[in-house]
């Protein structure tokens, strides 16, 4: 959360005619409901379980079709159900390392529109953002590559490199 997965996946689908989804969105849109909304009706365990459906919905029809796709998943879909293993054995999976502080920065300008932070005070989004990387970061580093987000254009410049 808040590494750039869908500000980056955006740029280089662009640049690249890369076809690019943004896994959130693309749950939004087939379930009618903001994510925030599944997240308060239904918890973490039915979006989770959404997000494992509707990457293999996504992964399907591009294998029909034969196209290369990019996908920016949430932070947490490569934890779930093991779901980092599958990835890597159909597809290539990007880590975009980002540091507590560069999150941090990020995040709480932005706490309103994301349901696993919405309600936290500064302090406490430092201890989930400290505690989701420790408890996380082990799994994220199974990932085939793993691409530092300090400078936006070197990262855009190894996104491509990789895809190419």
């Amino acid at each position: 959360m808040g590494s750039g997965k869908s500000f980056l996946g955006k740029k280089i689908s662009e640049e690249e005619n890369i076809q690019f989804i943004d896994l959130d969105k693309y749950i939004e849109e087939k379930e009618k409901k903001e994510i925030s909304q599944i997240f308060n009706c239904f918890g973490e365990d039915k979006f989770r379980h959404l997000e494992e459906k509707y990457l293999y919905e996504i992964i399907e029809k591009t294998n029909a079709k034969n196209n290369i796709i990019l996908i920016a998943c949430g932070g947490g879909t490569p934890i779930y159900n093991n779901l980092i293993d599958k990835i890597n054995n159909i597809g290539v999976s990007i880590y975009l390392e980002s540091s507590a502080d560069m999150l941090f920065d990020r995040l709480k300008e932005e706490k309103t529109a994301r349901p696993l932070i919405s309600y936290l005070k500064n302090n406490d989004l430092r201890k989930f953002i400290d505690d989701s990387l420790q408890k996380r970061e082990k799994i994220y580093k199974r990932s085939k590559y793993i691409i530092q987000t300090k400078d936006e254009n070197k990262t855009i410049d190894k996104l491509k490199e990789i895809l190419r």
